[in-house]
């Protein structure tokens, strides 16, 4: 009985003692691992390189985005223009809405017509079409 308990306890004393030498490497390994992980968060020209390249494929999206947006709203200026050129009288908000849905089928809402789309187009100079007074467009002949 006592020289199994010896044995037991001997037995438990080399679990601790690997046990111990076992987290004293993975302290180590950790340590080391670390530093790499810092010196890998230093930038190098390889890492600047293609953080560049980066932003310029940022860029390239952004503006393609930009001219997609920009021929979307040229459609939506010419056909309004057509619209309007085809009506020898001025058109109110609602005329031109409903007109821009049922020929053209565009999805355009009547809020974003009135408040942004034809009051850019009145600031802007090369648009042929003109407001007429409160709430009524008609085609600029100049």
């Amino acid at each position: 009985m006592f020289d199994e308990r010896q044995f037991i306890y001997e037995q438990m004393r080399l679990i601790i003692d690997e046990r111990r030498e076992l987290t004293k490497i993975y302290y180590e390994l950790k340590e080391r691992l670390q530093h790499l992980g810092q010196k890998d968060s230093n930038p190098t020209k390889e890492a600047t390189f293609t953080n560049k390249q980066k932003l310029a494929i940022d860029i390239e999206n952004q503006q393609y985005f930009l001219n997609k947006k920009n021929q979307v709203n040229q459609n939506i200026y010419q056909r309004i223009v057509s619209i309007s050129k085809e009506s020898h009288v001025p058109m109110t908000n609602r005329e031109l809405f409903e007109q821009l849905t049922e020929k053209y089928h565009l999805s355009v809402s009547y809020n974003n017509l009135t408040n942004n789309i034809l009051s850019r187009m009145n600031q802007d100079s090369s648009c042929k079409v003109e407001r007429a007074y409160r709430d009524y467009w008609q085609y600029r002949m100049k």
